[in-house]
């Protein structure tokens, strides 16, 4: 199931470094809620960043690599910093609070089923089982010849007394029951994504985690030929990282142009706080330059 898209903004519209940081400004001042996407698909690059926002703060930021894998960010700025050259593709969609809320945790889902048939009285079972698990979910369901989004909080249907729909998500409180209850009668077809409430936590905790491991380091460019053992980091950094001494570390590496790698490492004896050294080789297939900032996390 993919992200849904809400009320449109705006749609696919190339923007250089400058305008997006204008737009993300504005946004941010007029109590923006929904997501900013952004794309940049070139002949050496295929990327997307993805921005929630709730009443105007930045709620959670994402990459998503070309495999489709994604990447929680520490801040939109780490993820606008990855257009600073070379601009992007952009989307800006509209949803309400409470529907950030729960699409904001969108990529830490587990997904539960593929499109499938949903028979009579089924449905109401599924019901209930939200509730009992606290279920954060999407639901589109397919009905009476039409498709509909239905987002979950905690096992209830987000509802807005103000909006029928934000996109394809219906939030009318009145169509919403009628619409279910035609699904307990009659089925329908259902492809839904979520997780549950302790699930969710147990996911967010791991999230933050992670997020508190990532360190953005200096390059500095070394001589030689790439092996894992030539990658090293300073001694007090793999200290934070609670490594001690421990030789070859899985690391991770994430450029500011979006390349996302993993290696080995091992400490570098009296390098200077904050810093990496990488042989020249790698440097050139990283694409990143002496001084530039990579973000580095140890894969444990």
């Amino acid at each position: 199931m993919n992200l849904p898209k809400g009320n449109k903004l705006f749609e696919k519209v190339a923007l250089n470094s400058n305008d997006i940081k204008i737009l993300t400004d504005n946004l941010a001042k007029n109590k923006f809620s929904g997501y900013i996407n952004l794309e940049i698909n070139t002949a050496n690059m295929r990327w997307r960043g993805i921005l929630f926002y709730s009443l105007g703060l930045n709620k959670t930021s994402f990459e998503i690599d070309n495999n489709n894998n994604f990447k929680l960010m520490k801040s939109a700025s780490r993820v606008l910093g990855k257009v600073k050259n070379s601009g992007a593709v952009v989307s800006v969609y509209i949803f309400s609070p409470k529907i950030v809320d729960v699409l904001s945790n969108f990529y830490l889902f587990s997904d539960i089923a593929n499109r499938e048939p949903l028979k009579r009285k089924e449905f109401g079972k599924l019901l209930d089982e939200c509730k009992d698990t606290g279920m954060y979910s999407i639901m589109e369901i397919e009905a009476r010849g039409s498709k509909n989004l239905l987002v979950m909080e905690q096992g209830n249907f987000i509802s807005d007394p103000c909006a029928e729909y934000f996109g394809d998500i219906l939030t009318n409180q009145e169509q919403i029951d009628e619409f279910v209850a035609f699904v307990t009668t009659n089925g329908g077809t259902i492809t839904r994504s979520g997780i549950n409430l302790e699930d969710m936590r147990r996911k967010e905790a791991e999230a933050q985690r992670i997020l508190q491991l990532e360190k953005e380091l200096g390059v500095i460019v070394a001589g030689g030929f790439f092996a894992s053992n030539d990658i090293k980091i300073d001694e007090i950094t793999i200290g934070q990282w609670g490594l001690g001494k421990k030789a070859g570390v899985d690391i991770e590496i994430t450029t500011h142009k979006g390349l996302i790698t993993t290696t080995k490492c091992i400490p570098g004896k009296g390098m200077t706080q904050g810093t990496i050294s990488i042989p020249q080789a790698f440097c050139k297939s990283l694409n990143v330059n002496n001084g530039e900032l990579i973000t580095v996390r140890p894969l444990i």
